[in-house]
């Protein structure tokens, strides 16, 4: 039965969002630093490394690589995710493969199958403000409402970084031109540019996320002699799938074979 407290927190700002997650889990979202979180930080320093790749291409250059019949930032977006969710498509391994066959995925992918969207922010260019999509500023109960939906802090701090990069563009245009902000920032060149820059951003907080864990924990991780040698170095693809493999194989032994991977 939802009590006062939560009956009035259901019908506040982001009360939708808070109620569909749980008030309980709203207020501590798992921090994700454990070996179980690994599989799903993976997956998402994979997915921001081919969104890299993507907007790379279209950035510098004084946009010249941009298609002359995209003339939005909001049309580049649309070409983006279009060639984004092709390359998900194509992640799973093939309906006939072996058992254990990932195909280029990390690992089996409990929360979100293949790689599906984590909830986004929107950063609104009018107010240089970060939002949810329905339009409430994270802060507050909506910011506690958004890391609920996410449950992995590592990865809603990534998220939200991610949208501080826009918003720092956002404020330096309108610092320099306060008519023309807004325009500037919807250009092609110009979302081709901040996008880039907020994916990079995105992909190191991951990046860290997935260095902690290993450092403090372990997981089974082998490094290899170039990887001991940079600090900054994460696994593998393979070593990552080899890693997962393992800890369903023994999760199989310890339950005599009761648990199908």
């Amino acid at each position: 039965m939802t009590s006062i407290l939560n009956k009035a927190l259901c019908a506040g700002i982001a009360g939708a969002l808070l109620c569909a997650v749980g008030i309980a889990r709203a207020q501590t979202p798992a921090p994700c630093d454990t070996c179980q979180d690994l599989c799903r930080l993976m997956d998402q320093y994979q997915q921001r490394t081919k969104a890299i790749e993507l907007w790379r291409q279209y950035s510098g250059n004084g946009g010249k690589n941009i298609p002359q019949d995209v003339k939005t930032g909001g049309e580049l977006e649309d070409l983006f995710h279009q060639q984004f969710n092709d390359w998900l498509a194509q992640r799973r391994p093939a309906p006939n493969a072996a058992p254990d066959d990932l195909g280029s995925l990390p690992c089996r992918l409990k929360s979100r199958g293949g790689g599906g969207a984590v909830p986004q922010l929107v950063t609104n260019v009018k107010s240089c403000k970060i939002e949810l999509p329905n339009g409430d500023e994270l802060q507050g109960p909506a910011r506690t409402a958004f890391e609920a939906s996410v449950n992995c802090k590592k990865e809603s701090d990534a998220v939200i970084a991610h949208e501080e990069v826009h918003q720092m563009h956002c404020m330096n245009a309108k610092r320099m031109d306060p008519v023309g902000a807004e325009a500037f920032m919807n250009t092609p060149w110009m979302t081709a540019e901040s996008e880039l820059d907020a994916y990079i951003k995105h992909r190191e907080e991951i990046g860290k996320a997935i260095r902690e864990i290993v450092s403090k924990r372990g997981c089974g991780w082998q490094p290899t002699t170039r990887q001991k040698a940079d600090p900054e170095s994460i696994p593998s693809l393979k070593q990552v799938q080899e890693m997962s493999k393992r800890a369903w194989q023994a999760a199989a032994a310890l339950s005599d074979g009761g648990v199908t991977p």
